[in-house]
């Protein structure tokens, strides 16, 4: 990047604004996410930026929290407004690090394809015979490697 490409911005808040309508012009979004929306994305990325704000301390250090312990907290909170505000974070969270991490999870080109199993087939009725002795028998999920947590 040179000197030339840098473009000033006032706030923190005005650059995500101005760099997601960027992005949605060129992904050519239709129809294009409202501008409520994008305030909200870019309130969550200032927020974000600052680091007491993405990272907890637990189990002795700062870090990310995994968003089932979060998870867990909110089915177990004495209030909906807890259990909401930690619902909240959850879902920002995962927006945040699923954006972040993008390339870390994007399929392969040939798994991203979607099998499409009538009902009532027989490859649909192996599949749910494989998910049922996943779940219910312990024996054939432990020889497939499906760890039973019930």
């Amino acid at each position: 990047m040179t000197f030339d490409q840098v473009r000033p911005a006032h706030s923190l808040l005005e650059f995500f604004r101005k760099r997601l309508h960027r992005e949605i012009a060129e992904l050519g979004l239709e129809p294009p996410p409202r501008e409520e929306t994008i305030w909200y994305l870019c309130d969550m990325l200032g927020r974000f930026s600052r680091s007491e704000h993405l990272f907890d301390y637990f189990d002795g250090q700062y870090g990310v929290r995994p968003l089932a312990l979060i998870y867990g907290e909110a089915l177990s909170a004495p209030s909906d407004r807890q259990r909401c505000q930690l619902l909240q974070r959850l879902g920002e969270l995962a927006i945040f690090l699923g954006a972040f991490l993008q390339e870390r999870y994007r399929c392969p080109p040939w798994r991203a394809k979607r099998r499409r199993v009538v009902p009532g087939s027989r490859e649909a009725t192996r599949d749910t015979r494989r998910a049922e002795g996943a779940k219910g028998d312990s024996k054939g999920a432990s020889e497939r490697g499906v760890q039973s947590y019930g």
